[in-house]
C-alpha cells in the first residue's frame, strides 16, 4: 500500500472518530478501565503493568501507549482507583455527556480555566 493511501485512510479514520481525537481518548479510556478492573493476575493486565527495563534512546522519545493514556488520566484529573467505580468512570471520560455533571467536551482542567476567566 503506497505511503499516500495509508494517510489518507487513517486522516478518514481520525476525522470518522470525533472532533480532536476525542472520542479516541474515550476509547482509550475505556479500555484502559476495563483492564484495570481485572484480576491482578490476568494476562493481559500484567503486561500493561510490566516494567520493561532497557535503555531507551537520548533523542526525542517516540510516544508509547501508556504515555498516551498517562497525560489522559492526568489531563481529566483521574486515578486509577477511579476505575473501580465503572459507572462512575464511565460518565467522567464521556466526550459528549450533556449532564452538567459529565465531562462534556472539555476536561475538567480546561473547563476550570474557562470559569476563572469568564468571572
Amino acid at each position: 500500500m503506497p505511503r499516500e493511501e495509508v494517510k489518507r485512510t487513517l486522516k478518514l479514520e481520525l476525522l470518522q472518530h470525533g472532533r480532536n481525537g476525542k472520542s479516541l481518548r474515550e476509547a482509550r479510556l475505556r479500555w484502559y478501565g476495563h483492564i484495570q478492573r481485572r484480576e491482578e493476575d490476568e494476562c493481559v493486565k500484567r503486561i500493561l503493568e510490566a516494567d520493561v527495563h532497557r535503555l531507551r534512546s537520548r533523542v526525542r522519545q517516540r510516544k508509547r501507549w501508556t504515555d498516551v493514556v498517562k497525560y489522559n488520566v492526568e489531563d481529566l484529573w483521574l486515578t486509577v482507583e477511579d476505575t473501580g467505580n465503572r459507572a462512575d468512570w464511565r460518565r467522567r471520560i464521556r466526550v459528549d455527556d450533556p449532564s452538567p455533571e459529565g465531562s462534556g467536551i472539555y476536561s475538567l482542567k480546561e473547563r476550570e480555566i474557562d470559569t476563572m476567566t469568564s468571572v
